[in-house]
């Protein structure tokens, strides 16, 4: 039985799946058989093991530069805006992570159901770039967190 509804119906999660009980024992015995003779050298790993390598390696990258950019980002916020309206403009800013969550995150598994995971990471990438004209608009602001500056020798 699958765990949730995208795993069930996810194209590649459908061989995993016996439709009767009789193909089910049948798969049993035949890995019981497997399992009594030597391995041979030439047998191919699990591929499945190798994917599931590079999605944790893909995750670990991602988590460590939403690591990195989160403080700059904050940093960068928290200089633009004066402090009168800092509470509020934060506030904001969270609310509208939160709701874009809210959005992107199941239109990305859909897109990830429909057509795979290299298809949902081109969508995320595509979403993220409609960030890139704020970004420039905010650069021109040359608000005081962009400084850098010099630290005194000691």
């Amino acid at each position: 039985m699958a765990c949730c509804w995208l795993t069930a119906n996810h194209p590649a999660a459908q061989p995993r799946f016996r439709s009767t009980v009789s193909e089910a024992a049948k798969a049993t015995s035949s890995r019981s058989a497997l399992s009594s003779r030597p391995a041979s050298s030439k047998e191919k790993l699990d591929p499945g093991a190798s994917a599931a390598a590079r999605r944790i390696a893909s995750l670990s990258i991602t988590t460590l530069v939403s690591a990195i950019e989160e403080p700059i980002r904050q940093a960068f916020v928290n200089g633009a805006i004066p402090s009168a309206q800092r509470a509020t403009v934060l506030s904001m800013d969270s609310l509208m992570g939160s709701a874009g969550g809210v959005v992107t995150q199941p239109a990305l598994g859909h897109v990830a159901d429909a057509f795979g995971y290299p298809a949902s990471y081109l969508a995320a990438a595509g979403i993220q770039t409609l960030a890139l004209p704020f970004v420039l608009l905010a650069r021109r602001e040359r608000a005081p967190s962009d400084v850098v500056l010099e630290t005194p020798e000691r």
